[in-house]
């Protein structure tokens, strides 16, 4: 080992010094450092420093000096159907785009293949926005994770659970018991982890969230599931156990630290009460959720923990978390003590960044490694240039990422250190093939194409 002549102490060999003019690392809050060095050495952040004093003290294989760019931690998409973005839709109601459009579609087309391609599109999406940790639920999740595993993401896999056939499983018993074998096979598995998907309360007997919840309490498991997402769901709730949803689930013992509760756009004092005793966390997409209405601000207010997500590809169509959280940012009215707009507004962006960052990391379980910029925590990271005319002059970026990200995309991102965009360019999806696969799904998708009903 080397030493440096100023101070006679060791230089460490380390992977990776990234250089950059400013630096957003969400803990401690509210906070922008400038012309920081992140030291990161097997995948994991091990020094913030001056950059002076990193040149000083580390030899690397790698500097990456990013001038007029904020580091930032990577973002997390806490809800995203992935391989629905081969998916276009028109902005017709919610239920008419299900029934007459992305429901004839699934049974028709879903397969393997339809589910490793759109998920690849998504991911590509995704990272060219800064995304480096998803969670994701749909068909063929064996599938999905092998694509995660291709990329080099890091996804929390959601296998669905209906009582209902599909081209998937035949029954409940049959979706849980191929979901606990992927459960097994990734159980030791750095970047991925499964988790259980019920898709609502609604489309699964007391029986089978009965199985649910015995296996999620004895692996202590994760669980995602729609909630209170539509008017319709509560009422199907109230007729069929007189319980709203959200309390059929608390009897089930599945309201809980690992529970994460999507969309959750109709709710009273009573379903928050229920939520904040089992701890249980909030997922949020914005830009479906104007559509009812709803304000994460009452969520946020009570102390629960709220995360944002971009909904799946047909809602979201470019799978851009930086559009949600500025959305959030304009949504959301917190309240203020002092009455001053500014200080308002103020904690408002800062909350929406942690939505998208250690708030996500938190409801996925993974707050003590990810979410933020620590010494300790994984090299998840993400870089966005404020150069262009649009950022000109740049006085705050925490401002710019919540109120101003047109034209802002990512152009590095590292998942445990390993870059996966770099300079804009994809290192692990080889964006020809992709194309291809696209354009081969778009002709057989196109809502004018007789082929979406027929095969």
């Amino acid at each position: 080992m080397q030493h440096n002549a100023y101070t006679e102490k060791p230089v460490q060999n380390v992977d990776l010094i990234i250089h950059a003019t400013w630096m957003i690392p969400i803990i401690p809050r509210d906070t922008v450092l400038q012309n920081q060095a992140i030291v990161v050495d097997n995948g994991n952040i091990i020094d913030i420093c001056n950059q002076g004093e990193s040149t000083l003290r580390y030899q690397t294989k790698e500097l990456i000096t990013l001038d007029e760019y904020v580091v930032l931690p990577g973002l997390i998409n806490t809800q995203a159907h992935g391989a629905m973005s081969l998916v276009t839709t028109n902005n017709s109601t919610a239920k008419t785009s299900l029934e007459q459009h992305l429901w004839p579609i699934e049974q028709t087309w879903c397969d393997e293949a339809f589910i490793h391609d759109g998920l690849q599109l998504a991911m590509a999406k995704m990272l060219s926005s800064g995304t480096t940790y998803f969670s994701d639920m749909y068909f063929f999740p064996k599938v999905a994770a092998s694509a995660v595993h291709e990329v080099g993401m890091r996804a929390q896999i959601s296998f669905p659970i209906l009582d209902a056939s599909n081209a998937w499983a035949s029954d409940a018993d049959d979706h849980i018991s191929k979901g606990l074998s992927l459960y097994d096979h990734y159980g030791a598995h750095p970047l991925i982890n499964i988790a259980f998907g019920p898709y609502s309360a609604s489309s699964v007997s007391d029986q089978t969230l009965n199985k649910i919840a015995t296996y999620t309490n004895e692996l202590q498991a994760n669980l995602q599931i729609r909630l209170h997402e539509t008017v319709a769901e509560i009422q199907q709730s109230m007729a069929l156990s007189g319980k709203r949803p959200s309390q059929r689930l608390a009897d089930f013992g599945l309201l809980t630290p690992h529970t994460q509760c999507l969309n959750m756009a109709h709710i009273d004092d009573g379903d928050i009460a229920l939520l904040q005793l089992g701890g249980s966390h909030v997922v949020v997409c914005p830009s479906a959720n104007t559509k009812y209405q709803h304000s994460a601000q009452r969520l946020i207010d009570a102390d629960i923990n709220a995360c944002i997500s971009t909904g799946d590809g047909t809602t979201s169509k470019n799978l851009d978390i930086l559009n949600e959280v500025q959305l959030a940012t304009l949504l959301n009215k917190p309240a203020c003590d002092d009455g001053s707009t500014v200080s308002a507004g103020r904690k408002n962006a800062i909350t929406s960044l942690e939505m998208a960052t250690i708030n996500g990391a938190r409801a996925l379980g993974r707050e003590e490694t990810l979410g933020s910029i620590e010494v300790g925590k994984q090299a998840d990271l993400c870089a966005i240039a404020l150069d262009g005319l649009n950022h000109i002059p740049q006085h705050d970026p925490i401002n710019t990422l919540t109120s101003n990200t047109s034209g802002l995309k990512a152009s590095h991102v590292w998942v445990k250190g390993r870059c996966l965009l770099q300079n804009h360019q994809l290192t692990t999806i080889d964006e020809r093939k992709l194309r291809q696969r696209v354009q081969y799904w778009q002709q057989l998708l196109s809502p004018t194409s007789p082929s979406v009903i027929t095969k």
